[in-house]
């Protein structure tokens, strides 16, 4: 509710948080960029954080881009981490991430899955909550073997295409559930197996903004993962708490 500024007092005697229209503006404005900014990073962008990290570490830069990768290719491998809420900032690791796995494949997708791993660290601070536990929701063997037969192939990426039911059926289970760690000021967090994890965030995020679909291989040694309940598709219990 919006009020007058003489009013600020009274308000916040009555116990009410009051935040003026500035504090507003720019936290609505840092969460458009946050959502997008996949979109607004491209070539330019990327070389000027190249160029920056060159005065530190020259040798790595030169051999990675364009010695590994092509700058296309690692524009695409940053805007995909961007892509899923996560920070380009630690570029040296992102760089150290892509030379270890390039010689295998070039495929930014792959590249990306691959670096997410060395991301650990962020990814657990991402998703833990404030005693370091993570609370997720998993799918039961059914669900991930039903969408794993839904796997199709789009412009040579893996993408999820399940029939019309079954999509209806895991749309709702997740906004369901992110209504839900919305309300508790938490992400939604979805686990799954490494061959499911990217199809199933490009299909699901397009529904649910604020979901953080991960593997286990993805958090920080010894973090302690809470189950919040269960996605079966193939049921009637649709997102049973656990």
């Amino acid at each position: 509710l919006w009020v007058e500024s003489s009013a600020r007092a009274r308000v916040e005697a009555m116990g009410l948080t009051v935040v003026d229209a500035a504090s507003v503006l720019t936290t609505h404005l840092a969460e458009i960029i946050r959502r997008n900014a996949h979109e607004v990073v491209g070539r330019q962008e990327v070389q000027d954080l190249l160029s920056n990290l060159g005065k530190e570490a020259p040798k790595l830069v030169e051999d990675v881009v364009p010695a590994l990768v092509t700058m296309s290719e690692f524009v695409r491998v940053i805007r995909g981490i961007l892509r899923e809420g996560l920070s380009i900032r630690d570029l040296r690791t992102i760089l150290e991430g892509v030379a270890d796995v390039a010689p295998r494949s070039k495929d930014p997708a792959f590249l990306c899955e691959q670096v997410r791993r060395r991301l650990y660290r962020q990814i657990t601070a991402k998703v833990a909550d404030a005693s370091g536990t993570v609370k997720a929701l998993t799918l039961d063997r059914m669900s991930e073997e039903m969408l794993r037969k839904s796997l199709g192939v789009s412009d040579g990426e893996a993408v999820l295409a399940p029939d019309i039911d079954t999509a209806r059926r895991l749309v709702h289970a997740l906004e369901s559930h992110s209504a839900r760690r919305a309300a508790e000021g938490q992400p939604t967090v979805l686990i799954t197996a490494p061959d499911l994890r990217r199809p199933l965030f490009e299909f699901a995020s397009r529904f649910v903004s604020d979901l953080y679909v991960i593997t286990a291989r993805e958090l920080v040694p010894g973090t302690s993962v809470e189950p919040v309940g269960t996605i079966e598709l193939g049921g009637t219990a649709v997102g049973r708490a656990a």
